[in-house]
């Protein structure tokens, strides 16, 4: 290995290899980003369809019918509604959904909303709403 690293053949391999990774990373990360804004735009264009048949909890219906959580589903809407344009999104290719949810979006989401009202006693541990 230590003969290897004197090459310059082998220096510019792994310099490409390494690219070619970190590369692919940014483009998964913005892929599955893309897909999630997309999922949020397609909820959004329903609406109407969900209310003409009585579906109140829309977020709870397409989560339920995608096997997924309902926070997941209503995250990707709340994302599409505040960026209905991507290329607003602050950090480029750079950004990952973690960052997206924790960063971007409003932190008034229906469970953090009712969390906000909580309390928990630093003796036994028992969250009351204040």
């Amino acid at each position: 290995m230590n003969s290897l690293i004197r090459h310059n053949w082998f220096k510019e391999l792994i310099d490409d290899c390494k690219g070619l990774v970190t590369e692919a990373e940014f483009t998964s990360r913005y892929t599955l980003i893309v897909a999630y804004h997309a999922v949020g735009e397609r909820i959004v264009e329903e609406k109407e369809n969900f209310e003409k048949a009585g579906i109140k909890n829309i977020n709870g219906t397409v989560a339920e019918a995608m096997n997924r959580s309902t926070r997941h589903v209503q995250r990707c809407v709340q994302f599409y509604n505040k960026y209905p344009n991507l290329d607003k999104l602050p950090g480029g290719k750079a950004i990952s959904w973690h960052q997206v949810v924790n960063k971007y979006l409003p932190e008034s989401t229906g469970d953090q909303q009712e969390r906000k009202n909580m309390v928990r006693c630093p003796k036994c541990g028992t969250e009351f709403e204040v």
